[in-house]
């Protein structure tokens, strides 16, 4: 089947029976944690026929992971390598972000975090998701992008892979699913957490 791949290019894809057989280990325990049955996208009242209703995504009651998936669908459908990497930014926010305080700061080193355990590594993921953010920022904007194609494909690529080793780590279990589904200030909680190395969440104040 032809897909576009995260390159920008687009191809015939032709898969392995071992590559097959791989997807067969993953997809029943990442689907297996999805409720499914919640609901996928909001429909307005705007009367026109069936199936052709716009629809509101950032609806409160459609699911984070199922807006993610909604960028990312989006991010492997354009050809713009500026888009791809804004719609993959998009997703890293929906999953890791509680507030616009520092926005791209606090997503790259959230998802360092989540994905990364050695110092070093969590450093050099922090720097690639902090080069992707700055294309998106001119991107969204309107503005140019002073930077080499075959760099910005690179970096698509990149985003791409991040975003398959998310999906991955967030499927592995129900719990970990459960927490990104879990309420802003408990998604807080959990980042503070892993970020001082799995600490109480209680955390002394200023008071105390």
């Amino acid at each position: 089947m032809a897909v576009r791949k995260a390159d920008g290019s687009q191809e015939k894809i032709s898969f392995s029976r071992s590559e097959l057989k791989a997807a067969r280990t993953i997809f029943p325990g990442l689907l297996g944690v999805m409720n499914l049955s919640k609901p996928q996208e909001i429909k307005t009242s705007i009367p026109l026929p069936p199936g052709q209703e716009p629809i509101l995504t950032a609806h409160a009651n459609v699911p984070r992971y199922r807006r993610a998936l909604y960028f990312l669908e989006s991010a492997r459908g354009f050809r713009d390598l500026g888009m791809k990497i804004a719609m993959y930014c998009s997703l890293f926010e929906t999953l890791f972000s509680t507030d616009a305080a520092e926005i791209t700061h606090k997503i790259a080193h959230r998802i360092a975090v989540f994905l990364e355990q050695e110092p070093q590594k969590r450093c050099e993921l922090y720097a690639r998701i902090k080069k992707a953010y700055g294309i998106r920022s001119k991107v969204v904007h309107g503005d140019e992008v002073k930077m080499e194609a075959k760099m910005i494909q690179a970096i698509s690529v990149d985003v791409d892979e991040i975003a398959r080793r998310i999906f991955r780590k967030i499927g592995s279990s129900k719990e970990l699913f459960d927490q990104f589904q879990a309420t802003k200030g408990e998604l807080d909680e959990y980042f503070l957490r892993e970020s001082f190395g799995g600490a109480p969440a209680e955390f002394p104040t200023e008071q105390n």
